[in-house]
């Protein structure tokens, strides 16, 4: 039997280390959780470790800041290390494709908003 890994995330981007090599950031997702006493559901942030290496780590850098929200897909990859001497196991995710979901900011106003693109009738072909 094969086996797969695979993961793909969605959220808005946390740190930013430009300088490293693997390039890395974070990225925080949300999800409810009910609390078993009271029944009422919180809202719960998982802060997760994203690593890109060439070009996708290249565009990665000119293209996302923090604040930004992303879509990131790549496979699950873990780490030992010792600190202090204890042995810890990290999860990271190894990104090969990214989406950009926030829209670009204009630089003259720092507004947010999707450009409205017009056009006259005589340059639509139909």
């Amino acid at each position: 039997m094969s086996s797969y890994n695979s993961v793909t995330i969605v959220g808005g981007i946390g740190f930013i280390d430009k300088e490293s090599f693997p390039f890395t950031l974070t990225v925080a997702t949300d999800r409810r959780v009910k609390d078993k006493n009271s029944g009422e559901y919180t809202k719960v942030t998982d802060w997760h470790k994203i690593c890109m290496f060439g070009k996708a780590a290249e565009s990665a850098k000119d293209m996302l800041e923090k604040g930004d929200k992303a879509l990131f897909e790549g496979t699950l990859t873990y780490y030992k290390t010792e600190r202090e001497g204890v042995k810890v196991t990290y999860t990271s995710i190894l990104c090969y494709k990214f989406v950009k979901l926030s829209p670009k900011k204009k630089e003259s106003d720092g507004n947010t908003k999707p450009q409205k693109q017009e056009f006259d009738d005589d340059e639509i072909p139909f």
